[in-house]
């Protein structure tokens, strides 16, 4: 998954709210969630690059899904 959905504010007060924003992973690293799946809109987690570069910075559902494409589980 190289994207995932941010919840944040928007809007002004008084009508402030959350909605969702999708970035890269990138740029989720630097942010605090929760996040999501731009795809499924289910709850995912960041995984960081590895020290050896072998796997690069992505994002996994929290419970694999079989329905939605991005998951690892999807048929």
């Amino acid at each position: 998954m190289e994207s995932v959905q941010v919840q944040k504010w928007s809007g002004e007060r008084p009508a402030r709210r959350f909605d969702w924003e999708t970035v890269s992973i990138q740029d989720a690293m630097r942010l605090e969630g929760p996040f999501r799946c731009p795809e499924c809109f289910q709850p995912v987690r960041l995984h960081r690059e590895s020290s050896d570069g072998s796997n690069p910075a992505h994002a996994e559902h929290r419970v694999g899904s079989r329905t939605c494409s991005l998951s690892y589980s999807y048929e």
